[in-house]
């Protein structure tokens, strides 16, 4: 494949990658070793649809720049098309673009794609967080087309978040469809009939977390919170309660939001579980260190740990040989025993914090009732990503709470879902 912003895949290969079924907010700094290698774009008139003479019907596409400005806060890179539109009879013509990350590969393999998401929801596909943009030019007739490079879509790079951090290689996936017979999108890919398809190539700096960077960090702290809780109740695994209890453990956590479409968090979980359980028996589960691995973490992961060791104690019917352990371990955390007592309470008397009908939690987290269950997983997909930064970013104890009471009502809704929706 040819190198280069304006470099296009053959035709062949590009309905290969998109007609296949593939599942495989940045903090970017104004600099120019971040921008990618492109043209940079200017003023350009309105697009007019006009007959277009043979000499120039060939249907293109090109990538350009825009800087930031005074009409625009943030870079923006546009795609102009021009020519007839490849069409051979009326149709409602539709241009979309996908952006896929572009892993290592060598010159003579196909390139690993994966998607790229986006927190913002207006960017997304249906259903997904990955990052879609279309634009629908109505109806239009063979024969017409653009005659001067017309504006079509643009893609915000800053608005993009890859599986992981650093230089990245994108690369956008244009296609034009019929707008009454359209393909359907899968995290970046295309199954379907199209009418054209092209792509262009960028490289981007990306200073966030990546989203399998996300995942990962997540699955090692869920591994240290049920690290933490068998040492602190059942160092030597001898209560049957344990492992069914963490097992229900893992199905809530499997109502998460998996960023990564190819992260198995059930499976690595479980793994998890079982490495966890085999040191228990050899005798070699450190508690001391699963304590100071928490003390590193922040205090809404500390109070998920003793709210699962309260569990364990509690799904055993006898929690009192072990609570006064779990008050000191919370001191250690800096939780309050007084937090830990209403834990307890909570559990005891049956008891939960905040809103618990499901009207009154729809209201509150924006869902509207007629949407369907694809379109309420999507929203509390991008309404978790949200809060989980704001969580994991703010100093304010309270607005903390805040957000980990966002976060609770969130899992609490995702809870009351089909399971057919957890793939």
């Amino acid at each position: 494949m040819a190198e280069g912003i304006f470099s296009f895949i053959p035709w062949g290969l590009i309905l290969w990658m998109l007609i296949r079924m593939g599942r495989a907010a940045s903090k970017s700094k104004d600099e120019a070793g971040q921008r990618p290698r492109v043209p940079l774009g200017s003023a350009i008139a309105a697009a007019k649809i006009d007959r277009v003479p043979e000499e120039f019907a060939t249907w293109q596409s090109r990538l350009r720049r825009f800087d930031p400005g005074p009409t625009r806060p943030e870079l923006v890179l546009g795609i102009d098309v021009r020519g007839r539109f490849p069409i051979s009879a009326p149709t409602k013509f539709v241009l979309a673009a996908s952006v896929l990350d572009v892993g290592p590969h060598a010159a003579n393999e196909e390139p690993p794609l994966r998607a790229v998401l986006t927190p913002d929801p207006m960017l997304q596909e249906a259903d997904t967080l990955a990052f879609h943009t279309a634009s629908s030019i109505g109806v239009v007739d063979p024969g017409t087309g653009f005659l001067q490079w017309s504006p079509a879509l643009a893609i915000l790079p800053q608005r993009l978040v890859p599986p992981e951090e650093g230089r990245r290689h994108y690369r956008i996936l244009l296609v034009a469809y019929d707008g009454e017979r359209p393909p359907r999108f899968d995290h970046g890919m295309v199954e379907g009939e199209v009418l054209w398809a092209a792509s262009h190539d960028f490289n981007w700096e990306f200073f966030g977390e990546g989203y399998r960077t996300t995942e990962l960090e997540r699955l090692r702290t869920e591994t240290t919170i049920m690290e933490f809780a068998i040492a602190a109740t059942d160092p030597k695994t001898e209560h049957p309660a344990t492992r069914a209890r963490l097992e229900r453990w893992i199905e809530e956590r499997l109502s998460d939001t998996e960023f990564d479409e190819d992260f198995d968090r059930r499976e690595m979980l479980t793994r998890a579980l079982d490495e966890a359980f085999a040191r228990a028996k050899r005798g070699s589960l450190d508690l001391e260190r699963r304590v100071r691995s928490l003390l590193q973490a922040d205090d809404i992961q500390a109070h998920r740990a003793i709210a699962l060791a309260l569990d364990l104690l509690l799904e055993r019917g006898d929690p009192s040989g072990r609570i006064a352990g779990l008050l000191e371990h919370g001191e250690k955390f800096g939780i309050p025993r007084a937090d830990i007592q209403a834990m307890i309470d909570k559990r005891v008397g049956g008891l939960t914090a905040g809103p618990t009908d499901a009207d009154e939690l729809h209201a509150i987290l924006g869902i509207d009732p007629a949407w369907d269950e694809a379109r309420v997983r999507a929203h509390l997909a991008s309404l978790y990503m949200q809060w989980n930064s704001r969580a994991e970013a703010l100093a304010d104890p309270v607005r903390r709470a805040e957000a980990e009471k966002m976060l609770e009502r969130i899992a609490k809704i995702r809870s009351t879902l089909t399971p057919d929706g957890n793939s």
